[in-house]
């Protein structure tokens, strides 16, 4: 596969990634996107350094194939970089989620507690106005 037609790959796949609602998959396929137009565009930069485009039987390709070569490596390098922030970009946005839950979670707690307390709080008083009640009560009789 040449690296023009791997760039393309990761465009299509980024932009679906990009489409289906998931922020890590959002963000992953951007990035992936993005290296993909980039290592077209290298390897485009490539074929008119190389004089591929003008010259499809080789005959000036010596120094042109290594700089074909070392923007084609520096095109999976990029695309490489990119993969690995779309990566990290992902686990970086499921840990937040899980730190949201987390919290969540704590505040659920937190007010499952002080309703505890309320009502614990209200029966006793209840029970101090009940006896008071009582108190009084006995007094007149």
């Amino acid at each position: 596969m040449t690296s023009w037609n791997r760039g393309r790959e990761n465009e299509e796949i980024g932009e679906q990634q990009m489409n289906d609602g998931d922020a890590g998959n959002t963000l992953e396929g951007a990035a992936r996107k993005v290296g993909g137009e980039i290592e077209q565009g290298l390897d485009n930069i490539g074929d008119t350094l190389t004089g591929k485009q003008d010259d499809l039987q080789g005959k000036d390709q010596n120094w042109g194939n290594r700089a074909g070569d070392a923007i084609d490596n520096a095109g999976d390098n990029m695309r490489n970089a990119a993969d690995d922030a779309g990566d990290n970009l992902r686990n970086a946005a499921g840990n937040t989620g899980n730190a949201i839950d987390d919290t969540g979670d704590n505040m659920r707690d937190a007010a499952d507690d002080a309703g505890d307390n309320l009502r614990n709080a209200t029966d006793n008083a209840g029970d101090w106005i009940q006896n008071r009640g009582d108190d009084v009560r006995d007094a007149t009789r």
